[in-house]
């Protein structure tokens, strides 16, 4: 394997990982504050749901942010090969 092909795995092990964590702790403490604050079984859900959302988020944004910092440089402009081959014919 190439040492970019690594590194993508580790960022996808990472990200993984870290996703189960956040999702798992945010509905466990929106459960807890359902629980606390609610008495209807609806709200007590959706506030758990909320909680695993804001985890998920969380996750998402990590990621993406770790993912552009493996996308390799824009190759170079090739604007300037255009307009002088465009100058020679």
């Amino acid at each position: 394997m190439v040492e970019s092909e690594f590194k993508v795995a580790e960022t996808w092990d990472r990200t993984l990982e870290l996703g189960i964590k956040r999702v798992a702790y945010g509905v466990l403490l929106g459960s807890v504050t359902a629980f606390v604050l609610f008495r209807s079984p609806l709200t007590r859900v959706a506030v758990s749901s909320f909680g695993g959302g804001i985890g998920f988020g969380m996750t998402y944004s990590d990621a993406k942010r770790d993912f552009e910092k493996l996308r390799p440089a824009s190759p170079p402009s090739t604007q300037g090969l255009t307009d002088s081959l465009s100058l020679n014919n």
